[in-house]
C-alpha cells in the first residue's frame, strides 16, 4: 500500500516561529547566566582567580556555553575587581 502526502509549509510562519523559540532561549541563557555570575560576584572577594574561572567556567558550561580559557580568565578578573558582567541576548532574524 502506498500513500502520497503532499504537504505544503508556510515558509514564513515557520520562520516566526522558530525565531521566536530561538530568542526566547536567548533571553532565558541570558536570564540564567546574569543569575549565576551575581552569585559569583558576591562570594568573589578574597577567593582566587583560579577557583573563581572554575566557577564560572562551570555556569558557562551549565548553559552548554564553550568559553575559550583566556575568556574565563577575563570573565573572572573582572568578577573579582568587583565590575558587574550583565549578558544581553541579540535577535535572530531568519
Amino acid at each position: 500500500m502506498k500513500f502520497d502526502i503532499n504537504m505544503q509549509f508556510d515558509k514564513r510562519a515557520l520562520e516566526r516561529e522558530m525565531n521566536r523559540e530561538v530568542n526566547s532561549a536567548m533571553r532565558d541563557t541570558a536570564r540564567k547566566l546574569n543569575r549565576r555570575f551575581s552569585e559569583i560576584a558576591r562570594t568573589a572577594e578574597g577567593r582566587d582567580l583560579d577557583s573563581v574561572k572554575s566557577e564560572v567556567a562551570r555556569a558557562f558550561r551549565s548553559e552548554g556555553a564553550d568559553v575559550s580559557e583566556p575568556e574565563l580568565t577575563e570573565y573572572a578578573q573582572h568578577l573579582l575587581e568587583g565590575t558587574v558582567i550583565s549578558f544581553e541576548p541579540g535577535t535572530l532574524r531568519v
